[in-house]
């Protein structure tokens, strides 16, 4: 992955102002944020959530290239819309910093949409999201990526 002319290597986005709290109440913010992200992955389209959801910096590691900041991952998800796939999920486990400002989730997803011939098609996906807290308080991820599991309740 070779970040595109002009995507810094570290974040440049203004930092949440530091809080001293227990990583367990700090993943709890996290989790709330996922499942949030979650429901609006099922209510409004997975393409709408993945933008939501993103901080102006995230990057995704998909494909030979990977996916470079807000307006990217926008661009890449927008094809992914109700009709096409409901992508559900649910975070499972994760930890946080007592500094406040970032934590990580990771959970099971289910997928589905149809196969090439129009048939319907479940895939089972275990995840790993990366979340920082944004100057503004909002958890956003800052990645997030997932792969193949062999069932409903993962490895």
């Amino acid at each position: 992955m070779t970040p595109p002319a002009g995507f810094t290597p570290s974040s440049t986005q203004p930092a949440a102002a530091p809080r001293a709290l227990a990583p367990a109440q700090v993943l709890e913010e996290a989790k709330a944020a996922d499942r949030a992200f979650s429901a609006m992955s099922t209510s409004e389209g997975m393409g709408k959530a993945f933008t939501a959801y993103a901080a102006e910096d995230a990057v995704m590691p998909l494909g030979a290239a990977g996916i470079f900041g807000h307006d990217s991952i926008a661009k890449a998800y927008a094809p992914f819309t109700l009709d096409k796939i409901d992508l559900r999920w649910e975070p499972v486990l994760g930890d946080a910093a007592g500094s406040g400002d970032l934590a990580y989730t990771v959970g099971r997803a289910i997928a589905t949409g149809k196969n090439e011939q129009g048939q319907p098609e479940v895939d089972h996906v275990k995840y790993l999201t990366v979340w920082r807290r944004q100057a503004d308080g909002q958890w956003r991820y800052v990645t997030d990526g997932g792969n193949s599991s062999p069932g409903p309740q993962g490895p």
